[in-house]
């Protein structure tokens, strides 16, 4: 028993592990992150299948190699502006699918129209559903 003992010990580190506080900011953080490894799952996805590496996706974006690196482990709080521009690199729809689809977003021949229709002044009465003279 000794024995083991004295290898475990042998086996130990001098730096301490900080386990704990990774687990707290995971907990923390889990519903982005739970966004976050679905975008990078889905990007690798991507990757795969038109069959680009990490430094091709880097260069289309303009970034380094290894800020794709970081944004594939799924631990990355991306912006919009990075979404943006995974979507335009790889030519895929990442989250306009889920707002049309979650949304219903241009189901609606006629709000459509409205909202492309350049002769129509935003905020006046000829917008669906105000009434007559209210902003």
């Amino acid at each position: 028993m000794v024995r083991a003992i004295d290898i475990v010990k042998s086996q130990r580190t001098e730096t301490s592990s900080n386990w704990a506080e990774k687990a707290k900011w995971r907990r923390e953080n889990k519903d982005w992150l739970h966004y976050s490894s679905h975008i990078a799952l889905a990007v690798l996805n991507r990757m795969s299948g038109l069959g680009i590496t990490q430094k091709a996706l880097a260069e289309r974006m303009g970034c380094s190699q290894q800020y794709i690196s970081t944004l594939l482990k799924g631990e990355e709080n991306l912006t919009l502006e990075t979404i943006s521009k995974l979507e335009k690199a790889l030519d895929f729809d990442l989250i306009g699918r889920a707002f049309r689809e979650r949304y219903n977003l241009y189901q609606n021949e006629a709000h459509l129209r409205y909202l492309n229709d350049p002769d129509i002044p935003y905020g006046k009465s000829e917008k669906p559903g105000k009434p007559e003279g209210e902003e």
